[in-house]
């Protein structure tokens, strides 16, 4: 039988959480990744990138609209929980009643790593924490400092 040639490994899967923490108090979802990258996700930033269905085609439609009507809300959306699925995703919970979004770790991670590189919009999703400024701060998207 002929010798098979395994591929060379590089390193630890960077869409890999080894910690994950929904902080409901206030309200963002910290995540540390396998290659040590700890990254802070604001939950309303999430909300508004929710990947379901039904968030992904009322954006799309909200972005057709030349003249989009601002809805009223009943007030601040939260997270109210959340649980993994699988070892793959984390699903959160929120107030309204909205649980279907699926956060893939891949699409997380692809939003921390936009943020760092500097390519992702400045309503982005993720920043790093304890990187500093030229990585985007500790603050999570959203915030200004000292609120």
């Amino acid at each position: 039988m002929a010798d098979v040639a395994r591929p060379a490994t590089a390193g630890p899967d960077p869409a890999r959480p080894v910690s994950l923490d929904l902080d409901l108090r206030s309200q963002v979802l910290r995540v540390v990744w396998a290659d040590g990258a700890a990254a802070v996700y604001a939950g309303w930033a999430l909300r508004r990138n929710c990947p379901c269905a039904g968030c992904r085609t009322a954006r799309e439609q909200h972005a057709r609209t030349l003249l989009p009507v601002l809805r009223s809300g009943g007030g601040e959306v939260r997270m109210t929980g959340g649980r993994p699925v699988g070892r793959y995703a984390v699903q959160v919970h929120w107030s309204d009643g909205h649980d279907t979004g699926i956060f893939d770790f891949r699409l997380l991670r692809s939003l921390y790593d936009a943020r760092v590189e500097g390519t992702a919009p400045a309503e982005s999703t993720a920043t790093a924490e304890g990187a500093g400024p030229a990585r985007g701060g500790t603050r999570p998207a959203g915030t200004t400092p000292g609120a």
